[in-house]
């Protein structure tokens, strides 16, 4: 519970600062490694991103799914034996995904 609890709040806080080079970043939330980060495009959902965003990944071998009522909301729950270095990855390629689809 505790590496659970340490990796998801450093996955948050790596995600929250990637707002200021990634607009697109609304909302981050979870608890845990249960996370969600929002994209949202001029106060809309930024559906269609996020679907370019998952294509991007899963050709970088990340796998993401979408949530929420307009699929605009990253849902990542890895398993639990997930390390830093896997969650690191996750982050590179959020990043390189986010400068893609500007």
């Amino acid at each position: 519970q505790a590496h659970a609890a340490d990796l998801g709040e450093y996955v948050k806080d790596q995600a929250r600062r990637m707002r200021s080079a990634h607009p697109l970043i609304g909302d981050v939330r979870g608890h845990g490694l249960f996370l969600g980060i929002e994209l949202m495009r001029d106060g809309k959902p930024a559906t269609q991103e996020v679907s370019d965003i998952m294509e991007f990944a899963l050709r970088r071998g990340v796998m993401l799914s979408s949530d929420g009522p307009a699929n605009n909301v990253f849902k990542i729950k890895p398993p639990m034996v997930v390390q830093r270095e896997d969650m690191d990855l996750f982050l590179e390629v959020l990043d390189e995904a986010l400068r893609a689809v500007r």
